[in-house]
């Protein structure tokens, strides 16, 4: 889900693969982009055979998976040189592509704490999760991703392969990698943008940190209310049913390691995990 997929980008996607069999053997089409968007001083063919020796020899994550609360989790983290490409070519084409105003996690500027100080002041609030987030985004997201903003094959099926990895048979954005978070923030922009009008007509403030949207009043109001948010989300992504969260602020409560109370300020406090904690 995340996002419609578009029947004819998914035709562009499947001629390239059809088409390509390795993405490096497309490069010289890709080096002006490169150039042109990242506005690095360095060399980027001496990353570029590097990186395509990592490719083939599907090196380019270091891969493991770890359990963390109930519920094992697949990890990608980019090789050290992979990385360090990521960071000078890869990061800034991304963040050149317009993100939803109300897209927060792992943006600069934000921080947990700014973040939940727009929705001040608070009556209600309500939140919820994404479930599995990353691994919602294939690789056709990716594709149609960046061929809406480039319009251009060779240059979206190679980065699409680039930037996603296996995990079992699906090839999806990496958990662990530096570009996942601002890739996944940008694709759900229609989601975000919906979402907000939606809240807008109700004189709701939206915000969504990463996988976990808040939607809060400064009027004290049924849980009923904001059910038409589910409803909504389920149209792009499952919803996690038992994160799905409702407060009445007149007792004080932990979201994303904040504390809220019922008058106009915050304190941030110790983050234990992504807990959300009730404080008496």
């Amino acid at each position: 889900m995340i996002s419609s997929l578009d029947e004819s980008i998914q035709k562009e996607f499947d001629i390239y693969c059809y088409e390509t069999k390795n993405p490096f053997d497309n490069i010289e089409v890709c080096l002006d982009y490169f150039e042109s968007l990242s506005n690095c001083l360095f060399d980027i063919k001496d990353y570029l055979n590097d990186i395509e020796k990592l490719y083939v020899e599907r090196r380019l994550y270091r891969k493991w998976s770890q359990v963390i609360g109930s519920k094992r989790r697949n990890f990608s983290v980019p090789n050290p040189v992979f990385d360090e490409f990521l960071k000078l070519y890869i990061n800034p084409i991304i963040q050149h592509i317009e993100i939803h105003p109300k897209a927060h996690g792992g943006e600069n500027g934000w921080s947990t704490k700014r973040s939940l100080e727009t929705h001040l002041p608070v009556g209600t609030a309500f939140s919820f999760d994404m479930e599995d987030a990353f691994s919602n985004v294939n690789i056709r997201h990716v594709f149609q991703f960046f061929y809406i903003n480039f319009n251009d094959r060779k240059f979206s099926g190679f980065l699409s392969f680039l930037l996603t990895s296996l995990d079992r048979d699906r090839r999806v954005l990496p958990q662990g990698a530096t570009h996942s978070m601002a890739l996944f923030n940008r694709i759900l922009y229609d989601f975000d943008a919906e979402i907000e009008a939606r809240c807008n007509e109700r004189d709701f403030i939206y915000t969504r940190w990463v996988d976990d949207m808040t939607i809060s009043s400064s009027n004290s109001l049924e849980m009923e209310e904001f059910f038409g948010a589910i409803k909504l989300a389920e149209k792009y992504f499952s919803v996690a049913k038992c994160k799905i969260f409702f407060r009445e602020c007149r007792i004080r409560y932990i979201y994303l390691g904040t504390l809220f109370n019922k008058i106009k300020s915050l304190k941030t406090v110790e983050k234990k995990g992504r807990e959300i904690k009730l404080c008496q």
